[in-house]
């Protein structure tokens, strides 16, 4: 931010021996937005061996940026002729910010599990949320430079993710989500949120340093339940230790998506297949 700094901190207090309270924060201050602090509040309790709940409540902020708050957009004209230079000039049409760009804000409030369960080499995290924002729709062209104040939004929904590893060397992940968007009376939320998504991948790590992956993407019901998107990920890695200690790592990877969608199309920039090669070095 502009002239501006952002302190954070944090506490731990654990009162009871399977109780834990975790408070945190973060100040900060804007030469455009102000001052503003957000903070964040967690509370654990461990029922049982390796399995734990947790409430947590949160909100943050997000001030208005340069463009928002200080644009001064304008154009100046020129002939290509030099003869003709005297009807130069500044084009009439300018994008003004006004400054008064609101800052946007989201609370969230969440439940969840954690579970680990070591004989079946499983771990398991759910949680329930429910968030409300308050989202601006600014309309930012030169010919309508509009800043429109914030319109409060509610999303509900749950998350599940799971990370098996049934035999060494293979590891199974699945994580899934449902969300569920609402806006404030009488206004429409777009539906720009999916309300199913969710991946499922599964890796493999050979002993002679050899890594194998594929990932299954998807999400669907977005834009008033018409748009459905998946995608296949594969990728192997091949891993070279060298002296003291270092690593490189090539990898090979190929995105192959499997929804042939009218808004999904290549010319507006969603290949149907990506495929490429990383080359990565690590040293201590």
């Amino acid at each position: 931010h502009p002239g501006g700094g952002s302190p954070n901190s944090a506490i731990e207090w654990r009162f009871a021996p399977d109780w834990l309270l975790n408070i945190g924060g973060s100040l900060e201050d804007d030469q455009i937005a102000g001052r503003y602090f957000s903070p964040r509040y967690a509370l654990n309790w461990r029922f049982a061996d390796n399995q734990a709940a947790r409430l947590v409540y949160s909100r943050a902020i997000r001030s208005p940026d340069m463009l928002e708050n200080r644009a001064y957009w304008q154009y100046r004209a020129e002939t290509m002729d030099p003869s003709l230079s005297a009807y130069n000039g500044t084009y009439f049409q300018r994008g003004i910010a006004k400054g008064d760009a609101p800052a946007e804000k989201i609370e969230s409030r969440e439940i969840g599990y954690y579970g680990r369960f070591d004989k079946a080499h499983l771990n398991v995290d759910i949680r329930a949320f429910n968030d409300i924002m308050w989202l601006a729709e600014h309309d930012i062209e030169i010919e309508t430079f509009n800043t429109a104040p914030n319109k409060r939004y509610g999303m509900q929904g749950n998350e599940v993710s799971l990370d098996w590893r049934p035999v060494p060397g293979h590891r199974l992940q699945l994580n899934y989500a449902y969300l569920e968007m609402s806006a404030q009376l009488g206004e429409d939320n777009g539906n720009f949120v999916p309300r199913h998504s969710g991946s499922l991948g599964w890796w493999q790590d050979h002993a002679r340093d050899w890594k194998a992956g594929v990932t299954y993407y998807f999400y669907n019901d977005l834009r008033d339940r018409m748009l459905y998107w998946d995608r296949l990920d594969m990728q192997i890695i091949r891993q070279f230790h060298l002296p003291d200690g270092h690593l490189l790592d090539l990898t090979a990877t190929l995105q192959k998506r499997l929804t042939d969608d009218s808004e999904l199309r290549s010319e507006n920039g969603a290949d149907m297949h990506r495929a490429w090669l990383g080359v990565s070095y690590h040293f201590l």
